[in-house]
């Protein structure tokens, strides 16, 4: 319509420049909000393939000599909101991704079967 309207000569040919840059501009911002919001899903998405892998081998890593302080606390950031300590007893709280990999996992099933 844009075009229309400076062919039929009801807009000079600045506005119609103006306008035009104004449009193609606008365009490429939500081209690029786009793409953001496919690179930030994309992310979250391996950082939770990530943590579902660690959830699976966290136990062998954290009891491996070759691992620092700092990835055993990585690991234990990563799969818990809380760690406390009470009477000689830890308990924990799970991340939301860890307890709903608890909840389906066979062991935990198994484990909190024995516990009941």
């Amino acid at each position: 319509m844009l075009y229309d309207d400076k062919l039929a000569g009801l807009i000079s040919s600045e506005r119609y420049m103006a306008k035009h840059e104004s449009f193609i501009s606008e365009i490429n911002d939500l081209q690029k909000k786009k793409g953001g919001i496919n690179q930030e899903y994309e992310t979250k998405y391996m950082n939770g393939i990530a943590n579902i892998e660690l959830s699976q081998d966290a136990k062998a890593r954290f009891i491996d000599d070759k691992t620092s302080n700092d990835d055993k606390r990585i690991i234990l950031t990563k799969l818990f909101e809380k760690i406390s300590l009470k009477d000689n007893s830890i308990s924990v709280t799970y991340t939301k991704l860890t307890q709903a990999i608890a909840r389906n996992s066979g062991l935990s099933k198994e484990i909190l079967g024995h516990a009941k």
